[in-house]
């Protein structure tokens, strides 16, 4: 099976996620991001300009500018736990976002 290609209008989307969270966290200088990863500056310039964070780069990128993983993969906030339709067998403390 041939791989999806990854929509133009997503790539960008995602980049600019991504220049956002670092400019609104405490890494004024892509430079200063690419250290905390542990990529060359090169590359995470990448990142905010021609194509997303390569995943296994996302967890640490979120923790270190306060975005969470669902805001930066999608765009959207995650909806408050009194937003969500759910009851004990779909959502609970051990399985926070299974939802109905």
């Amino acid at each position: 099976m041939p791989r999806r290609k990854i929509s133009p209008r997503y790539v960008r989307e995602i980049c600019a996620r991504t220049q956002r969270a670092r400019l609104q966290s405490r890494y004024d200088e892509p430079d200063l991001m690419a250290r905390q990863l542990g990529v060359l500056t090169a590359t995470y310039v990448k990142y905010e300009h021609r194509g997303p964070i390569q995943h296994d780069l996302i967890e640490a990128f979120c923790e270190a500018t306060g975005m969470s993983v669902y805001q930066l993969i999608t765009g959207k906030h995650l909806p408050l736990d009194d937003e969500i339709e759910a009851d004990s067998d779909t959502y609970g403390p051990d399985r926070p976002f299974l939802v109905k």
